[in-house]
């Protein structure tokens, strides 16, 4: 049962009225991973937030592992559903968000205790509807990298314009500006694009850059980390069994 996944007590049993922010969380098989990073968030500096849990019809432990976060914590909502797809499982998840900001983390993921505080401070300092973490990535044999350090000399970086941002393409961190998992965006800008839930991979690439051209002003932060963990990706699940795959040349233009 849960109870051999499950090895510590809740944090905090969080009951949030009003939340700030909603996280949206597709999951498919992510099994004990997403303990992992449901401890990470709830061991965050800020709490006024709901956690939304998609769960894409998964057929492991994940489904029993929702259930008991969301009766453990009030502050977790769960959404079981048939699988068709992360894309799917993401739109689902906004258009059951209630706060004025939103952000998506994938359910084999970890974000670090300020990561929500730095962004939301910042994002309203800045005057921006959106602001872009720096991430760690994690990779086999390798040690932990830190993607944006070129930016290092900066703790946070205003980028004025569209183009500017889109400009990031051709360079080695490109990824980071597409993926929609190392931000928190405005709700009412999210809700404005729907993820293609014909893609499997590189939805983000397709998805992203759309988010963009509603928004004026960029903020990236240099004290908040989503870690992006790809050590295990051979051993977790998909996010979804659903797959329509299109080169990413396509997806991007």
């Amino acid at each position: 049962g849960v109870s051999d996944v499950v090895q510590c007590e809740p944090i905090m049993n969080l009951h949030n009225e009003n939340p700030l922010l909603s996280i949206v969380i597709p999951v498919y098989n992510s099994g004990i991973f997403l303990v992992r990073t449901l401890q990470s968030i709830l061991s965050s500096t800020f709490n006024n937030f709901e956690i939304i849990l998609v769960d894409d019809g998964s057929d492991d432990k994940t489904k029993e592992i929702c259930d008991w976060y969301r009766d453990n914590f009030d502050c977790i909502k769960v959404i079981h559903k048939e699988n068709s797809g992360v894309s799917s499982a993401r739109n689902r998840g906004v258009d059951e968000a209630r706060a004025e900001w939103l952000s998506f983390i994938d359910g084999d993921d970890i974000v670090h205790p300020f990561m929500y505080e730095k962004l939301l401070k910042n994002a309203s300092s800045y005057n921006t509807d959106i602001a872009i973490s720096q991430c760690i990535t994690r990779k086999d044999y390798e040690k932990t990298t830190n993607v944006f350090s070129d930016y290092q000399p900066q703790n946070v970086i205003v980028m004025n314009s569209y183009k500017e941002v889109m400009e990031k393409k051709e360079l080695k961190e490109s990824i980071y500006f597409t993926v929609v998992w190392n931000k928190i965006v405005k709700t009412e800008i999210a809700r404005k694009i729907l993820f293609e839930e014909d893609l499997q991979r590189y939805e983000d690439t397709a998805y992203t850059p759309a988010l963009y051209s509603y928004i004026n002003r960029f903020i990236l932060v240099k004290d908040a980390y989503y870690i992006w963990d790809k050590r295990k990706r051979l051993t977790v699940g998909t996010l979804s069994t659903k797959k329509h795959d299109l080169p990413v040349e396509i997806i991007w233009r």
